[in-house]
């Protein structure tokens, strides 16, 4: 086994914390981006699209891909972790 078991373990938990946040900050920034587009959509069309509510879509789309970015990373690491983990067994 490669060095301290307290540390790998320690590693392979926050990884797996870090994916969830993750997945749950994918979700919030979602429900954002699904909200923003339905308000535009909705407003009446003698109402003009403000730059407000644009630049909270463009922000709520750089949060859901960030998001996406950081799940992926701390998911893969965790799949990797995992994997490690078995190879060390055998």
């Amino acid at each position: 086994m490669r060095g301290n078991h307290h540390d790998e373990m320690s590693q392979f938990f926050l990884s797996r914390a870090l994916a969830e946040v993750g997945f749950i900050t994918i979700i919030i920034s979602l429900f954002s981006v699904i909200f923003d587009v339905i308000g535009i959509m909705t407003r009446p069309d003698k109402v003009p699209l403000e730059n407000a509510q644009m630049a909270s879509l463009i922000v709520n789309i750089k949060y859901l891909t960030i998001g996406v970015g950081t799940y992926l990373i701390f998911f893969i690491k965790y799949r990797y972790t995992l994997h490690q983990a078995g190879k060390d067994d055998e």
